[in-house]
């Protein structure tokens, strides 16, 4: 039987059963869901980062402070200004009244005192609103979290910076203790109406200490953190007490207050304060953004608004308010509806202390300092400086005659020719009557004599900085100059020859106290001899206490004044700068007004304003007022606090001379006037006078007894180099004194050299020789020998004997000298 053949088994391969799609989708959303968390855990990590580098470090966190500006005090303890950003007053937590806390807390962070920096309850209720909102409407931050976005952050409503804020809330927890976060939030956060802190806020809405506020102020003011530019009483009064009644409420559901407390307050009447729209309520402005200006160099911006420094300055308030009150009705009183602006500046001569600044009439007005920033031509107020040079350098003395007449200087395009501001000329002056009755020519005169550069090097030492002009009408006040520099240099004068820099700032204190700067008197001590301070002292009394002087009719009962008065051409300024031994003060005025084809300011004439009968009124209102409150200061002060001159040894290498009246040359027996003068020695002159007869031999060695010198010295030598040191103003017996009077004429210009012989032993006799030809001074006018008082004066040589006889009988003496 035939077996039927087997069938291969084939093996079939086994079908996969298909997932359902809902398993297929179901485990493609997991690897998504697994693929972002990945994704966007590895991003969390990211940004916490990059955010944790962003955030201030621990102990920026534990020093934690509010923003404080700075405070500039005067020296009497007036705050001036408290420069800074934010107008905020700090408070210790004691100081904050109970409700206040409560009310805050209560409205603003219910679990303040539970949680750590984030409350979870309070981000669930944030979430679920802005879901609701479909918008970013509410943050959920605690109080923590506010304090750190007001101190470190911006108000930028973002992820990025909630996280910061979170994570900088949760340090801020670990550095500080619940109280000074309070503290510091109380002091920091905004309450609207530019009230940053509580404190503040109390003074801007109530006009109250916090101490004396209610339940329902506290309420209201709780209310206004929130949203504060919206619920300030100031913008929407009823806006703010329906926000007090849901903070009211809201204590009184949490059990911060009573149900009688909550009726009680819920029914007062709040009364709220206008607000002061102000711009800079500073005291002394322009002395504070003089010192402001100082400070910036200093310290940096951000340092002054921010760091709470304590600048102490020189400046007095009570004489500040003299100041501006002297100045602003001394313009409108004695003005004569012409000036319209005006400066003024006081300082201490002993040390530099600005003690008043007024750089204007109206800080609101213009804010430029007038004192500091300007420069305006001073007139005959400059004249004191080219007399100081001459003194100091042994030319003049105070009764030193100078002739005022007409006279005539090579100049381009056309020869300079001074006049004199009344027109006439006055014959032969003395120093002291041409300071007084404020005469030009005899300064040009002068300046020509001592030459510009030598009077620009004296002005220097005297604190001026302006550039000045090389010429000669720089005499007569052509180069401009600023009030405080004038004051500076006659501060000189009452100081006894020494410059003190002009000082605004005495010490300046950190946020704790603790100086970090701290200034001293700036004192260069004998910029002029002080001889010759002590002159130009005597000098300068005389515009005041002379009768006839600019200043007399104002100035002469106020006895211990000293200063001279300043006119510019046209009159378009005025001045007087002037002193007592305690202060010195700068006044000019001016008629300002804005150009409206220019767009910028001019300054026009004013007829009949002169220094001496606006600016010295202003001077004595303010000095009489001032100077009493110096003296006090002065009074209090204890031996050191102002720096003294280091004692030098006196020298006493001098040696004194006859000097001819008329030329300054060593006198000869034929000079009429001689007078006896002190050099330091080297700086004498070395020839005989050639304007008169000689009688002695030509070629002689002999020396008459008026060449020798005093007794015990020796004789004179050549004259010094240049370079030599000016010699110091005299004081010894036989020297022309501030009240003797004299007839010293001085050289107006410089003779040639003359060799001189070897000097012979004083025991030799002078040897008498008739002159081979003589030099005489003769008048233009008459052709006869010139007097003191004829005006215009040639030098004419004759044969011996030749020599007009007669003396001029045209010119006389003027009125008083006769």
């Amino acid at each position: 039987m035939r077996s039927r053949p087997r069938r291969r088994s084939v093996t079939r391969p086994l079908r996969r059963r298909r997932r359902p799609i809902w398993q297929r989708l179901l485990i493609y959303l997991l690897l998504l869901v697994l693929l972002g968390i990945v994704v966007g855990g590895g991003y969390l990590v990211v940004l916490l980062v990059q955010v944790s580098q962003m955030l201030p470090s621990s102990e920026q966190i534990a020093n934690l402070k509010p923003y404080v500006g700075t405070r500039i005090l005067s020296q009497d303890g007036v705050v001036l200004a408290t420069l800074t950003n934010e107008r905020r007053e700090l408070a210790k937590l004691s100081e904050f009244p109970k409700p206040l806390i409560d009310a805050i807390v209560a409205i603003e962070d219910s679990q303040f005192y539970q949680h750590r920096g984030i409350s979870p309850k309070a981000v669930f209720r944030a979430v679920w609103v802005n879901l609701r909102e479909g918008r970013y409407a509410q943050g959920g931050s605690t109080i923590t979290m506010q304090l750190a976005r007001n101190a470190f952050l911006t108000q930028k409503k973002t992820f990025h910076r909630k996280l910061q804020e979170a994570l900088l809330a949760l340090q801020i927890e670990q550095h500080l203790t619940k109280e000074q976060i309070m503290e510091t939030y109380l002091n920091e956060v905004y309450f609207g109406s530019g009230a940053y802190g509580a404190k503040t806020a109390a003074r801007v809405y109530f006009d109250k200490p916090l101490n004396k506020l209610t339940l329902a102020e506290c309420a209201l003011l709780a209310g206004l953190v929130r949203r504060p530019s919206v619920y300030s009483p100031h913008e929407n009064m009823e806006l703010a007490l329906r926000r007090q009644q849901v903070v009211l409420k809201r204590m009184l559901e949490l059990g911060f207050i009573n149900q009688q407390e909550y009726e009680q307050a819920r029914n007062e009447r709040i009364r709220i304060v206008p607000l002061r729209r102000k711009g800079v309520a500073y005291k002394a402005p322009y002395f504070v953004f003089y010192v402001l200006k100082q400070l910036t160099e200093e310290y940096g911006a951000d340092q002054i608004y921010k760091a709470g420094l304590t600048v102490e300055t020189t400046l007095n308030w009570q004489m500040q308010q003299a100041a501006e009150q002297a100045l602003r009705e001394g313009i409108k009183r004695y003005g004569r509806g012409q000036v319209t602006q005006g400066a003024l500046i006081a300082i201490d001569p002993k040390t530099g202390y600005i003690r008043a600044m007024v750089g204007g009439v109206d800080f609101a007005t213009s804010q430029y300092n007038a004192t500091t920033q300007g420069r305006r031509q001073p007139g005959s107020a400059f004249k004191p400086i080219v007399y100081c040079a001459a003194i100091d350098r042994g030319l003049l003395t105070p009764d030193s005659r100078i002739v005022d007449a007409p006279v005539s200087y090579p100049s381009y395009p056309k020869p300079y020719r001074p006049q004199n501001a009344d027109g006439r000329y006055h014959g032969s002056v003395t120093v002291r009557q041409a300071i007084a009755f404020s005469i030009n020519i005899p300064a040009v005169k002068t300046i020509a004599m001592v030459k510009p550069d030598t009077v620009i090097e004296y002005a220097k030492k005297l604190g001026i900085q302006s550039p000045l002009e090389p010429n000669l009408s720089l005499a007569l006040g052509s180069s401009a100059v600023s009030p405080l520099e004038m004051a500076v240099a006659y501060s000189v004068f009452a100081s006894g020859g020494n410059r003190c820099e002009p000082m605004a700032i005495v010490r300046v204190r950190d946020s704790e106290g603790r100086i970090i700067q701290e200034n001293a008197p700036n004192i260069t001590f004998g910029v002029i001899s002080e001889e010759t301070a002590k002159i130009m002292d005597e000098l300068l009394k005389a515009p005041v206490h002379t009768p006839g002087g600019t200043a007399y009719r104002v100035l002469h009962d106020f006895p211990e004044a000293r200063g001279k008065t300043g006119t510019t051409d046209e009159g378009r300024d005025a001045w007087f700068v002037g002193y007592t031994p305690e202060l010195v003060t700068a006044v000019w005025v001016a008629r300002e007004v804005m150009d409206p084809a220019k767009k910028q300011k001019v300054y026009l004439p004013m007829p009949r304003i002169f220094g001496g009968t606006v600016c010295a009124p202003i001077w004595k209102e303010f000095m009489s007022k001032a100077v009493p409150l110096q003296k006090q200061w002065l009074n209090k002060l204890e031996p050191g606090d102002v720096p003294e001159k280091p004692q030098q040894p006196e020298s006493v290498d001098t040696v004194t001379l006859t000097l001819c009246d008329d030329t300054g040359m060593i006198a000869t027996p034929a000079c009429p006037r001689t007078h006896r003068f002190t050099f330091r020695r080297g700086e004498e002159p070395a020839e005989r006078c050639t304007l008169h007869g000689v009688r002695t031999p030509a070629g002689s060695d002999a020396v008459s007894p008026a060449e020798q010198p005093e007794s015990g010295q020796p004789t004179a030598t050549p004259p010094s180099s240049p370079e030599t040191p000016p010699p110091p103003a005299i004081t010894t017996p036989g020297t022309p004194t501030i009240g003797e009077p004299t007839t010293l004429q001085p050289r107006v210009s410089t003779p040639p050299p003359v060799s001189t012989p070897s000097a012979p032993r004083l025991s030799e006799p002078p040897v008498v020789r008739p002159p081979a030809t003589e030099r005489v001074r003769i008048c233009v006018d008459s052709g006869l020998l010139a007097t003191r008082y004829c005006p215009e004066v040639v030098v004419k040589t004759f044969p011996a004997g030749r020599a007009p006889q007669r003396r001029c009988n045209l010119h006389r003496p003027p009125p008083g000298e006769e």
